[in-house]
């Protein structure tokens, strides 16, 4: 009878209610996130963009490119589709993530918020080098985002400018949320530089 009556109570299911999943949905995202995607829902127009430009999560590799704001708010969408995954996830600024590679790989708590299942980077507007290094730092990103995604990881490069070097690769997804910064040659700004328009060049990116 004790048998029976225990098989009896571990064949009731927990009913999860509408409390919970909301508790659930906001632990996962966080705060920052949570204001951000709040922020997104009040833009019905961007929203359905969104919506449109990632249909379904992938096991792959994204380049997102975009405005800051836009950018933060997709990162924000992004974490909110994977809610029934429940991917454990981080963010690192890009040179921050590669450095650290390089420089920190005895570091268990780097090591744990680089090897996340989701991880994000970011790179902002301004150029983190010039030539060959910022070519170097964005090549050094494809190879670690192509070696992730091969171990079925995801990996979401949050962009402000154009990187015609990832956006190139046929390893990456590419986004477009619209607003990024234009990359101009290097004699492009030269060229600006020449014609006095210091406003415009202090906004641009250089590449090789």
């Amino acid at each position: 009878m004790q048998e029976e009556s225990i098989q009896k109570e571990n064949s009731i299911k927990h009913v999860v209610t509408k409390d919970e999943v909301v508790a659930f949905f906001r632990q996962y995202l966080g705060s920052k996130h949570l204001a951000m995607l709040r922020t997104l829902k009040k833009d019905i127009k961007k929203y359905n963009l969104f919506c449109s430009l990632l249909p379904k999560i992938e096991e792959t590799a994204y380049f997102v490119k975009g405005g800051e704001t836009s950018l933060k708010q997709f990162r924000a969408f992004f974490i909110a589709k994977c809610v029934e995954k429940h991917y454990e996830y981080a963010s690192f600024m890009l040179k921050n993530y590669i450095s650290g590679l390089i420089d920190k790989a005895d570091d268990e708590i780097f090591m744990s918020g680089a090897g996340k299942e989701l991880l994000f980077l970011y790179l902002h507007g301004e150029t983190p080098g010039v030539g060959n290094t910022d070519n170097w730092l964005c090549k050094s990103a494809i190879d670690k985002m192509v070696d992730r995604k091969r171990n079925g990881l995801i990996t979401v490069l949050l962009s402000e400018r154009d990187v015609p070097v990832v956006e190139n690769s046929k390893e990456v997804t590419v986004i477009n949320l619209g607003g990024a910064q234009k990359a101009l040659a290097v004699e492009e700004v030269a060229a600006s530089i020449k014609e006095g328009s210091s406003s415009e060049s202090s906004s641009t990116v250089t590449y090789d």
